[in-house]
């Protein structure tokens, strides 16, 4: 879901502020994505609390408001969604607990 949730938003900041701020996003996912792969803790597990799942982390992006949710699992890291902070967190999570 996570690579459909970019999309959506590469999408639509391109539509809505142009072709320069869909790469910045990118160019921000890109460097968080490196950072969660070496440092997979650094992320807040905040949101585990909030949704009722045991080693769910979230990283905010710091130049928009996206929050990327993941778990660390055995060999990698596994990016579950990229959701908008303004977005009902615990809905749009809610298949996590499935």
């Amino acid at each position: 879901m996570a690579d459909a949730d970019s999309v959506r938003a590469i999408g639509y900041l391109t539509r809505e502020a142009g072709p320069d701020t869909g790469a910045a996003f990118v160019k921000e996912l890109s460097r968080a994505y490196e950072q969660l792969s070496i440092f997979p803790a650094s992320g807040s597990p905040r949101i585990a609390d909030l949704v009722g799942v045991p080693g769910l982390r979230s990283w905010t992006l710091k130049t928009f408001h996206y929050l990327i949710c993941y778990r660390e699992e055995t060999e990698r890291v596994f990016v579950w969604r990229v959701l908008h902070t303004k977005q009902d967190l615990p809905g749009e999570l809610a298949d996590f607990l499935e």
